[in-house]
């Protein structure tokens, strides 16, 4: 199955991939990870051709998209649990670009808001 093909979850510590097809799990893998102070069990996904990466737990996992398997982590010594965002050759995950666009939604709604006589 052709990457383009999986739709790609991350979730409570966990990457899991489905068939876009049909729904079905093709693979679940465990980022590990413990108590986390920010962001616990967030997990921040970008998929880029044959790999997949995910920040969780303030790790980051590069994971072979077909089979789920971890090809490399980095512990990212002295940055700490919080969320983070990824970008890979100008892709970046949609989470930033969505918040963004939702604050500027609710900022043009208040000052329509406040036209309102």
């Amino acid at each position: 199955m052709n990457q383009p093909e999986i739709l790609f979850v991350g979730t409570k510590g966990y990457v899991v991939a489905f068939s876009k097809r049909d729904g079905t799990q093709l693979w679940k893998t465990w980022l590990g990870g413990g108590m986390a102070i920010a962001g616990d069990k967030f997990v921040t996904l970008l998929a880029d051709g044959e790999r997949v990466y995910a920040h969780t737990y303030g790790k980051l996992f590069c994971l072979d998209a077909q089979t789920g398997q971890p090809l490399w982590t980095n512990d990212l010594p002295g940055l700490g649990y919080d969320l983070a965002t990824l970008a890979v050759d100008g892709a970046s995950s949609p989470s930033v670009p969505l918040v963004d666009r939702r604050r500027e939604s609710e900022a043009r709604q208040a000052a329509a808001g406040s036209d309102v006589t």
